[in-house]
Formats: C-alpha cells, sequence, structure tokens
C-alpha cells in the first residue's frame, strides 16, 4: 500500500518515476535486440583481434629480438583497436519518465479545426 494518501501528489510521483522506452520500437523486439546487439558487438571485437595477431603470425623471422618488438607492436595495435570498437560499439538508451513522454506526445499533437 502505497504512504503517498493526496492523489495529486500520487500522480505526480507516478509521473516521474514510471518510464517508457521511446527508442520507436515495441518491448519484446527491445528486449531480443539489446542482447543482438552485444552479441554482435563481442562477435565484431573478436574478430579484429584474430585480424591483428593473424599479421603476427604472418611475419615470424628468425631473429628473436625483431619476434618481440613485432609481438609488442601487434599487441599495442590489437589493443587500441579493442579500445575504439568498445568505444563506439552499441549502448543501450535509457529510458524516459513518464510525464516527459506525456508532454511530448502532447506537444507533437495536431490541433483540431472545426468547420
Amino acid at each position: 500500500m502505497s504512504t503517498v494518501k493526496n492523489p495529486r501528489r500520487k500522480k505526480q510521483l507516478s509521473l516521474k518515476r514510471d518510464h517508457r522506452s521511446v527508442y520507436g520500437e515495441n518491448t519484446q523486439a527491445g528486449r531480443k535486440n539489446i542482447s543482438r546487439a552485444k552479441q554482435h558487438n563481442r562477435m565484431v571485437e573478436r574478430r579484429v583481434v584474430h585480424q591483428v595477431l593473424h599479421q603476427l603470425k604472418g611475419d615470424i623471422n628468425v631473429d628473436t629480438d625483431a619476434d618481440a618488438d613485432t609481438a609488442s607492436n601487434v599487441e599495442f595495435e590489437a589493443k587500441v583497436k579493442m579500445a575504439d570498437i568498445k568505444h563506439r560499439g552499441f549502448k543501450k538508451q535509457p529510458d524516459v519518465p513518464l510525464g516527459e513522454v506525456l508532454k511530448q506526445k502532447k506537444s507533437n499533437k495536431p490541433t483540431r479545426h472545426y468547420l
């Protein structure tokens, strides 16, 4: 049972606390697409690291000092690319309070002109 007894105050709190998704898709699609987007990000990260490390496999020489130097350069390149991908990757958008959603809907509502 609510501790707030005033109906107006109760409605104000409801509009502030309740949130709605404004991303433009239904709720079921949102639940599925968030996990798909995260999965896609992880796949891209693994692919990029594999491509960078594959360069190291092709560049192996007899000189061990050069190998260590090349390995450290490739490792650094892999870390830089991973950071770039994570920065540009998928980010969830927070839901918007219900009060703001209703204000936006009301402002976009066309006015009716009666003849």
